[in-house]
């Protein structure tokens, strides 16, 4: 693709490579009013035009200036929460990679000046921004309702741009989802020959308020620069070009903005300038394939080198001179590597795929050859239901996590995990116990052919108590935890003893006794060989499973342990108590590591991220923490609540924390920066539950209304729901792999329904009192269930199976 070499033009692309947005030559408002999120419009010579506000009604005030299109539908921004940060920008000169900060000019700084800079440029071309103040950013983090909105509508906002007798393509319209502004500024470009320039920059004291800035500039060769500074009511001087030689002229033809006239001959230096003038754009994209445009399927796999196609039969012809856009490169990378007739993309993904792939070029993370970047970085292509190619990076992210987390020069031994992995399943897990009769199959949910005996029967009634020992008083079951390969279910009471299960032959394997309290919580190591129990007495104790002893017990708290988790890597224990306390213990030695106590009330529950690098903490004071896993210190507290927190659960990729509130409210926040993307109040009362499903896209949450939600977990769409009515009235929970959730009725049965049909899939019958406690299996084919009449019973999903359709 060539690109012109205009001022505006040169600036965008050098000044496009420090990743903060689209860079606008021309910064200040036109039109009616400044730029904001959901303005639909095009560039032209580095100024953004706006041609309606696609989140404002038809009939507002600023829609009235131009109309709106024929069947306009306003795109309501709901719950996506635009993010604002201050001071995204510090106030100072931001340069191109080719324009080198020397030092402080001593001839500008005798001027008591407050902004000076001395730079050179080091290549002929280059470009800077000044900042008169800091600069804010404003943004749409999530943005595939915004997507989806352009991919329906953007025919419609082109015709109605031809309407107006503008000369625009359909590719050149942009959906605003952000932006960076700051109240004053400055910017030039170097168009040729500035290699060696130097340049000398300064405001005096008062340009804050009075908008003096100052270029000078010496140079062995003979530069051709630009440059404009804003916003024009603050200026004292006009706008001049200063071309090779020195010699100055008046900004003239096409591409440059000219000055208008003011009527004050006197700016007043004490008025607050408005934080108005637009200095970088974030933006969504759409491109449509052409006639002859190639899918390439299976890019990343290897090609015949012997194989050249038919191009070469082709006559070169110069492409057509286009404005820089990097988002061009994302839309052509799309419709090459999908079978999307039409692709949307945003500046955004281009950024966070530079940051996650170059980590250690945080200046200047967009690279110079865009196309060949992406190539070799190769992020896959998702089609949506509307046939919109769009970028998924979650592959992206994890490649690059697992990057972090490898050594350099480190290759992992594929072949060494898989014996380990093995190793470690033999030493815990015994195989199943052959069948007494040869005929007789083995209990597998996925050997089910789905066939009932009775057909006339609605549901399932049989149950599996399993054992206890006789006249033990042991109270009712406080906690339930079932092993990760499903070898052991255990089951804590309110005595301070502990029973451990094997739930294929529902038989009691040991009773530990260690404790003189109520046990809290109970969690099984990764590798199945280990159980940590939690308990009002403060206490948590490590109990070795195979060999039946305490192996270590951890003091430290001063209250009740109300959860405990392990690292997934197995390493640390996590823990959470009415101290208002979160510890983590070292699993080898049983030594703490590290506490908070930064919450204000009782810590009531802990999650570890899948990579064990963070954790979640919940409290009573309404408030979740992310820690860092290392020390236990805050990376970020999210603090919108305004009730208790029920649940806590981090998505498939470990990027984004769901919550669940007394409040009536789903939250999805970063969980590497705390922010709060989404809010969702589709609930009528608490949410006591919510999983992300395992592709991380959707979001599922029940609540005491006695309904379950499914929406979008990116733009918050309701996707589908239904009401459980009185079977879904206590210890709802969801299965691992989100497909079921499961809860205790009013009449004592454990039912379950199908998360994606909204069917009841089994109503278990056997509890005599309210149903307490329900937990999955890590395979989602069996359920644990505890009841207050002091029985624990294990249900099989093998014998789940929707209701019989009455005729």
């Amino acid at each position: 693709m060539n690109t012109d070499n205009t001022a505006d033009n040169v600036y965008a692309r050098e000044l496009g490579k420090r990743g903060q947005g689209y860079p606008l030559w021309v910064p200040e408002p036109q039109d009616v009013g400044e730029v904001e999120i959901g303005d639909v419009g095009y560039i032209r010579r580095g100024g953004f035009y706006r041609l309606f506000r696609a989140t404002e009604d038809g009939t507002d005030d600023l829609n009235r200036t131009h109309g709106v299109p024929e069947k306009f539908e306003k795109f309501s921004i709901g719950n996506l929460a635009p993010k604002r940060l201050d001071n995204a920008i510090p106030k100072g000169l931001l340069g191109s990679q080719s324009v080198k900060h020397l030092a402080i000019d001593g001839q500008v700084t005798a001027y008591s000046a407050e902004l000076a800079f001395k730079c050179e440029v080091t290549e002929d071309q280059g470009a800077f921004l000044v900042l008169g103040a800091s600069a804010t950013r404003q943004e749409l983090h999530q943005i595939r309702k915004m997507k989806t909105h352009m991919g329906l509508h953007v025919r419609n906002w082109y015709t109605f741009a031809c309407e107006m007798g503008l000369e625009v393509a359909e590719e050149d319209i942009i959906f605003v989802r952000g932006w960076v502004k700051t109240t004053e500024w400055m910017v030039a470009a170097f168009t040729q020959q500035g290699k060696s320039a130097q340049i000398s920059i300064s405001a005096d004291s008062g340009a804050v308020a009075s908008g003096h800035l100052r270029l000078e500039a010496t140079h062995k060769s003979s530069p051709t620069y630009d440059y404009r500074s804003g916003p024009e009511s603050q200026k004292t001087l006009n706008n001049q070009t200063n071309r090779g030689g020195g010699k100055q002229r008046n900004p003239k033809g096409k591409g440059r903005a000219r000055p208008q006239e003011s009527n004050s001959s006197q700016p007043d230096v004490n008025q607050a300038l408005a934080m108005n003038q637009c200095v970088f754009l974030h933006y969504l994209k759409l491109k449509r394939r052409f006639l002859g445009m190639k899918f390439m399927e299976a890019m990343a796999e290897p090609r015949d080198p012997s194989f050249e196609g038919d191009d070469h039969h082709f006559e070169q012809v110069p492409a057509p001179v286009k404005r820089y856009d990097p988002v061009d490169y994302l839309l052509d990378y799309i419709l090459e590597n999908s079978s999307a007739e039409v692709a949307v993309a945003s500046d955004g993904e281009l950024i966070d795929i530079c940051k996650a792939v170059r980590p250690e070029d945080t200046e200047f993370p967009i690279p110079d050859d865009i196309p060949a970047f992406l190539r070799n970085v190769s992020p896959q292509v998702e089609v949506t239901e509307d046939g919109i190619g769009i970028l998924s990076l979650e592959d992206i992210t994890s490649r690059q996590q697992f990057a972090e987390e490898t050594p350099s020069g480190e290759q992992v031994d594929n072949a060494s995990m898989d014996v380990a992995d093995g190793a470690a399943q033999d030493a815990t897990t015994d195989p199943p116990p052959a069948p007494a009769n040869p005929n007789e199959q083995v209990d597998r949910m996925d050997e089910d052919d789905g066939t009932k005996e009775d057909l006339g029967k609605k549901f399932e009634t049989s149950d599996y108590l399993l054992e206890l020992s006789i006249n033990a008083q042991r109270g009712g079951i406080s906690a339930l935890a079932y092993s990760p390969n499903g070898r052991y279910a255990a089951g804590g009471f309110d005595s301070g003893s502990i029973v451990i299960w094997d739930p294929q032959t529902r038989r009691r394997v040991v009773e530990l006794q260690g404790h003189n309290d109520t046990i809290c919580c109970l969690a099984f190591s990764p590798d199945n060989l280990e159980l940590v129990s939690g308990s009002r007495d403060a206490r948590l104790i490590i109990w070795n499973i195979r060999d039946e002893y305490q192996r270590a017990i951890l003091v430290g708290h001063h209250g009740f342990v109300n959860s405990v988790v392990y690292s997934p890597d197995g390493k640390t224990i996590a823990s959470a108590s009415i101290d208002y306390t979160v510890r983590l213990w070292d699993v080898e030695t049983g030594r703490s590591k590290a506490t908070s106590d930064e919450h204000d009330a009782m810590v009531m529950l802990v999650k570890y991220s899948p990579d064990s690098s963070r954790l979640v903490s919940a409290s009573a004071d309404c408030v979740a923490r992310i820690l860092d896993a290392r020390n236990a210190s805050t990376i970020a507290e999210l603090d919108s609540h305004e009730g208790v927190i029920y649940s806590v659960c981090f998505s498939p990729d470990g990027r984004r924390i769901a919550t669940t509130s007394d409040d009536g409210s789903v939250r999805i926040w970063s969980a590497m920066t705390g922010d709060e993307y989404l809010i969702l109040h589709e609930h009528k009362g608490s949410v006591w539950d919510a999983i992300f499903t395992p592709d991380g896209k959707r979001i599922i949450s029940v609540g005491s209304e006695k309904a379950v939600k499914v929406c979008d977990s990116f733009d918050g769409t309701l996707l589908r729901q239904f009401d459980g009515d009185d079977g879904l009235l206590n210890a709802a929970t969801f299965s691992p792999d989100s497909k079921f959730v499961a809860a205790g009725s009013a009449d004592h049965q454990v039912c379950v329904w199908n998360t994606e049909s909204g069917q009841c899939v089994a109503r278990w019958s056997g509890h005599a009192d309210n149903i307490s406690r329900l937990q999955f299996s890590a395979d989602s084919k069996h359920i644990l269930s505890a009841s207050d009449d002091g029985t624990v019973r294990l249900f099989n999903m093998r014998n789940a199976f929707v209701p019989v359709q009455q005729q």
